[in-house]
């Protein structure tokens, strides 16, 4: 049927650990996944947690009722705060890019790679041919909004 796309126990720690602290909490508190879904659905952005949590919060509906409860737990800071949530495994190429540098130095399959570092297999293929930027050169590029 279909792959399994949770990447081996190792490459997922190192999925973790490259995480920004809150959303390392939240993947203790859940999983990998989950952590990336807050992350994809309101990185660069605040929330706001009620002290109670209702099933129609945003946090809700991205999650599920169990996940957004597990989440705001873990990240309240009070009886109703607003918390700014990092962009994670979305902001930063070059953190990626050196994992499938490392992957590669470690003569990992190009499918295995690809789906532990979330890039696609092409991707993968023009860092072992030299053909992608560099990480150098993708730090000297500024950010459109910078």
């Amino acid at each position: 049927m279909g792959r399994d796309l949770v990447p081996d126990m190792r490459d997922l720690q190192s999925l973790i650990d490259d995480l920004p602290e809150l959303l390392r909490e939240i993947a203790a508190a859940t999983d990998y996944r989950t952590a990336a879904a807050v992350a994809g659905h309101f990185g660069g952005r605040e929330i706001y947690l009620p002290e109670k949590l209702r099933e129609d919060h945003p946090l809700a509906r991205a999650l599920g009722w169990e996940k957004a409860c597990a989440v705001a737990n873990a990240i309240k800071t009070g009886n109703g705060c607003r918390v700014l949530i990092p962009m994670g495994p979305y902001a930063s190429r070059v953190t990626r890019w050196r994992r499938v540098k490392a992957m590669i130095d470690e003569k990992r399959p190009r499918t295995q790679i690809a789906s532990a570092c979330g890039v696609h297999i092409r991707t993968v293929q023009r860092h072992r041919t030299g053909a992608a930027p560099t990480v150098k050169a993708t730090l000297r590029q500024r950010d459109l909004f910078d």
